[in-house]
């Protein structure tokens, strides 16, 4: 289901990529996907495996978490690319 969820999001106009993270342990994972706009985010959500996903998430994790924001900037010392940035 991960990798339909991460096809359809990277056919989205808006899409700017995902960064992904687990802890040493497996425990705790984390994804942050980029969009362009409120538009692409409103599409993503509405994706069937999505909407699944969300809803039968006590089956694979013990806790789930969903932050949209938005990005008022971005930076650091240019040694570290970033999606925010424009770099992948």
């Amino acid at each position: 289901m991960r990798n339909s969820i991460d096809d359809y999001a990277q056919s989205l106009a808006g899409y700017r990529g995902v960064d992904r993270w687990v802890s040493p342990d497996g425990a705790k994972n984390s994804s942050t996907f980029y969009f362009d706009d409120m538009t692409s985010v409103s599409v993503f959500s509405t994706f069937p495996d999505h909407l699944e996903a969300k809803h039968k998430y006590q089956q694979w994790y013990q806790g789930c978490q969903i932050v949209i924001s938005e990005v008022t900037a971005s930076y650091g010392d240019g040694t570290l690319g970033h999606i925010s940035q424009g770099d992948e």
